[in-house]
């Protein structure tokens, strides 16, 4: 399966290869594995093409990552439903689920994942002419493109920007960003991939009448890669300027290619050409043949319309159908509460006040024992050296004494200052001790220490906050923030507001609340933090002591 995950990207049939190879034994491994392989599998047969024609898997897969509440997993498994919608031409359903899928992306950090959905929400909404819609999911496409460094997914959505500017009749914008996609993907991609931009372009210049640059890019197109549409392109230039044969040679080539709609303007320009060269035997069967094409083009064009009607017909049965079911159930609930509604509310308030005023009490009589503690030690400390000092000028007085009835004035004096200096700085540690702990005290009792203990989510602390908060800290801890850009210069703002949490004592699950990630992603950030300052992994503890002790 790994061997598989390696080459999904760049060879989806190998990767299909070995997950087939494993087809077997599945069935026998743990629940989570055996879904995970199931996800790869519909991966591998999209990226292959291979057409889906039923629901079933994916909503299977969708319904255990939901029970899991695995993000990255459902995101990518709406994605694929969604693909599951489109091959069944489903494009409501399709839409549905690739905007379920966007809807999680954003909680998740996978930019080319996230492109790519907002490329298909593009499509399906061009697919329906919501042209306005198309156009937002392709600025959202671009955007995560761009994040990503796919160049090749920006230069597809700078040409479907150029489509939808062409449709809306824009047309400035419309060359303008077509130049961009078609620059951008030879630049950064490939001269061939830009072929294909290439060739629209040049159709898109023969419509504005701008002939000249419509030959121009055709034949840079005819040069690496050839086409059809730039074989017509070049028939119609040459057609337009008289140049028959010419016109006749390109239009040639196109009629012996596959798409219909390009071999039906061929046989029309090339009928035209016959009539003109008086030769009405040709001119009729290139004109026969046109009809046939255009008859072709009209059932095709039939067709596509009748599935777009039928599928959103479907549809709205079956979002009628689930309004219905759900309307019932709603009714029924309603029923219940409003039974159940008096007594619960009076007990839910009651406790809720009471768990509310415990909960209160409980944390202000844990952060008191841990102030009691913290003065304790800094107490005990300043009074060891206090201690230290005063038996050091009785040693010095007893000194003093010796040296008065030696009459040594020069001994005497140096005693004296000693004394004198060792007295001084007992008065000194006593100040700051004082300063200190008044200093801490209103701190723990400030405003902006007890908005961070009491917020329990992320919507709850705002940029003013933080600013206050780190205020604040600089100003009971002063040398704190120096210390800690001391150890390592680079640190992101994220990190910034970890040590701060943790400096004012919350617990790892607070923060994670606080800072809107899993508990893990904090222990991680603190694990990683360590390492970058020590060179060696550590733990998030250690990294907490060492917050701590700054």
């Amino acid at each position: 399966m790994e061997r598989a995950v390696q080459l999904m990207e760049t060879h989806p049939d190998s990767a299909l290869a070995c997950l087939d190879s494993l087809s077997i034994s599945t069935t026998e491994w743990p629940e989570e594995l055996h879904i995970y392989y199931l996800l790869l599998t519909v991966k591998a047969k999209d990226k292959l093409y291979i057409p889906v024609t039923s629901d079933t898997l994916i909503n299977r897969i969708i319904s255990f990552y939901e029970d899991k509440q695995d993000d990255p997993h459902l995101m990518e498994a709406y994605y694929y439903k969604g693909s599951t919608y489109r091959d069944m031409k489903d494009a409501p359903r399709a839409v549905d689920a690739f905007l379920r899928a966007a809807e999680i992306g954003k909680r998740c950090s996978n930019d080319t994942l996230n492109g790519r959905i907002y490329g298909q929400l593009a499509s399906l909404f061009a697919f329906q002419r919501l042209y306005h819609e198309s156009m937002e999911a392709t600025q959202q496409a671009y955007k995560y493109n761009l994040a990503c460094h796919n160049y090749k997914g920006m230069a597809f959505g700078l040409r479907d920007m150029a489509r939808i500017y062409d449709t809306n009749n824009q047309k400035d914008s419309a060359e303008i960003y077509y130049r961009k996609a078609y620059t951008l993907m030879k630049e950064k991609v490939s001269l061939v991939k830009a072929c294909s931009i290439g060739d629209e372009m040049a159709g898109f210049y023969y419509n504005q009448g701008k002939t000249d640059s419509a030959e121009i890019i055709a034949k840079q197109v005819q040069a690496h890669h050839p086409s059809s549409l730039s074989h017509l392109v070049l028939g119609k230039v040459y057609y337009q300027r008289q140049m028959f044969d010419s016109a006749s040679v390109y239009l040639q080539k196109v009629i012996s290619g596959n798409g219909i709609y390009n071999k039906s303007t061929a046989f029309s320009i090339l009928a035209a050409i016959s009539e003109k060269q008086k030769k009405y035997p040709e001119a009729y069967l290139y004109a026969s043949l046109c009809i046939n094409a255009f008859d072709s083009l009209f059932q095709i064009t039939k067709t596509e319309e009748v599935n777009k009607i039928h599928s959103l017909y479907n549809y709205n049965l079956s979002e009628q159908e689930n309004q219905r079911l759900q309307s019932k159930t709603e009714r029924q609930k309603l029923l219940l509460f409003q039974l159940l509604f008096v007594a619960s509310l009076l007990i839910g308030i009651v406790i809720y006040l009471l768990h509310r005023l415990r909960e209160r009490r409980r944390k202000y009589t844990i952060r008191e024992q841990q102030l009691q503690q913290i003065f304790a030690e800094q107490e005990a400390q300043s009074s060891r050296r206090i201690l230290e000092n005063e038996q050091q000028i009785t040693l010095l007085n007893e000194q003093l004494q010796s040296a008065m009835l030696e009459n040594d004035t020069f001994k005497h004096s140096l005693l004296e200052a000693q004394t004198k200096r060792l007295g001084a700085t007992n008065e000194q540690i006593r100040a700051i001790r004082n300063e200190q702990e008044m200093r801490l005290l209103a701190f723990r009792h400030s405003d902006i220490y007890l908005h961070f203990h009491h917020a329990t989510q992320s919507s709850e602390i705002t940029e003013r906050d933080w600013k206050q908060l780190s205020e604040a800290i600089n100003s009971t801890f002063p040398n704190f923030l120096r210390q800690l850009y001391a150890l390592y210069p680079q640190l992101s703002e994220h990190e910034l507001h970890i040590c701060y949490l943790i400096k004012i004592e919350l617990k790892r699950s607070i923060i994670a609340e606080l800072l809107n990630r899993s508990v893990s992603a904090i222990t991680n950030s603190l694990s990683r933090l360590y390492q970058k300052i020590y060179s060696e992994k550590g733990t998030a503890q250690q990294m907490e002591g060492i917050i701590q002790e700054l």
